[in-house]
């Protein structure tokens, strides 16, 4: 006879297995988090670098003072630096392409390796299940 509150053996075993399986999940999806850090990081600083005009300035600056320099005639110079400008411009990451990237890291498999799904617990055969049945009437009946 078991009484009001307590639960019986069966049911506490198969809660620490649910609390069991809930901690390996929730193990998964923090080291999923984890793992997500570096390219989330790296993809931030791309597109920081990228949009940075300071940087911009500085190496389109450069790259025209190095042809002048080389002794590029002005106008070519001109011409290559404005081509060089155009080029860094259009490898500026665009933001539809920095969702796709972060979209294929959130779908990376290999966050979600450690957790397997658990075999699925046998269930009792019917004969098993009449005996249950059998032994529960048996104790209600004892108990009135």
């Amino acid at each position: 006879m078991s009484e009001i509150g307590v639960k019986p053996k069966e049911e506490k075993e198969e809660w620490r297995e649910d609390v069991e399986e809930l901690q390996e999940v929730l193990k998964a999806v923090s080291q999923f988090i984890s793992d997500l850090k570096e390219p989330i990081k790296d993809i931030i600083t791309m597109l920081m670098n990228a949009l940075d005009g300071k940087k911009l300035g500085e190496d389109v600056a450069q790259f025209y003072r190095r042809l002048i320099d080389s002794g590029v005639p002005e106008d070519m110079a001109r011409d290559l630096t404005k081509e060089f400008f155009q080029k860094k411009l259009e490898s500026a990451p665009k933001l539809s392409s920095l969702v796709e990237m972060l979209s294929k890291a959130m779908r990376a498999p290999r966050a979600f390796k450690e957790l397997e799904r658990p075999e699925p617990r046998p269930r009792a055969s019917e004969e098993e299940r009449r005996e249950e049945d059998a032994d529960q009437t048996k104790k209600e009946e004892a108990s009135s």
